[in-house]
């Protein structure tokens, strides 16, 4: 029987320092994420734009910037993450030298008020513990005219076979809810979240679309941290055999050589909100 990877508590600074070195190993859903909300910005990013990526993960949205931008039109991005590890990692990828990446909560940004033209945040409502912080401090530093771009799944595919795995290991076991509230996920929650900020209704906007994830595009790395990260949302006080039996059964579905799919989707709601 496999063993649960060790780890401390779960808290999102250990899970977020933990997924740094593996990030781009989940495949290509955060560049097709940061990709289609970018393609909703209705105000271009120049080389007088002051963009801020928050809770910016590796520098995905921020290399998918500069990528667009090229050499002669580059803006000034700040990129800022409440990870160590994911600044490090930022620090060290090719191309964004110039980026200046640092330390921070994006619930207490360090910025002055009216600071940045735009201001990504690409799946970070569910992964503060308080949304309705992090989006006053978006709109705190966001420049008259400027806009706020986020992203976040309004559904996890993965839900159901997880909900099929711990069933199969304790048939008696509640309803495993996922890693958010179920109103988190709706256009309603994510657009009142703007506009109890500050912005005004009519300039906040929420599309959908769905990015599929395919098990042979994630690492095995990859899988490991997802299912570990399971386990220690919804084992508590379960017997550690019946943790670690959750954990292999978890391993053998999200395996593209033992699950029955090929992978999962995801709906993702993409939100453009002008200041």
């Amino acid at each position: 029987m496999a063993a649960v990877p060790e780890d401390a508590t779960f808290t999102l600074k250990a899970h977020f320092d933990g997924m740094a070195p593996i990030y781009d190993g989940f495949g290509p859903v955060w560049y097709e994420m940061g990709g289609a909300l970018l393609a909703k910005n209705p105000n271009p990013i120049s080389s007088s734009s002051i963009v801020h990526d928050n809770a910016c993960g590796n520098g995905v949205c921020s290399s998918l910037i500069v990528k667009a931008a090229g050499t002669n039109n580059r803006p000034t991005i700040c990129a800022t993450d409440l990870s160590p590890k994911m600044i490090a990692e930022v620090k060290k990828r090719p191309g964004l030298e110039s980026v200046k990446s640092e330390v921070m909560n994006s619930e207490a940004l360090a910025f002055p008020d009216n600071t940045f033209t735009h201001s990504i945040a690409s799946m970070v409502h569910p992964t503060t513990l308080h949304p309705d912080v992090l989006t006053k401090e978006i709109f705190r530093t966001l420049k008259p005219d400027g806009v706020a771009l986020s992203a976040q799944f309004a559904s996890y595919g993965w839900i159901d076979f997880t909900q099929e795995a711990i069933r199969k290991i304790r048939p008696d076991a509640p309803p495993f809810p996922g890693p958010v509230p179920e109103e988190w996920k709706t256009v309603d929650w994510f657009k009142s979240q703007f506009v109890n900020a500050g912005f005004k209704p009519e300039n906040v906007d929420v599309s959908k679309i769905t990015i599929r994830i395919l098990f042979k595009d994630m690492w095995p790395e990859c899988r490991a941290h997802m299912c570990k990260a399971v386990v220690m949302m919804v084992a508590g006080s379960w017997s550690k055999a019946d943790e670690e039996a959750l954990y292999e059964e978890l391993m053998k579905r999200f395996d593209p050589e033992t699950s029955d799919g090929d992978g999962f989707d995801h709906e993702t709601l993409l939100l453009v909100a002008k200041k």
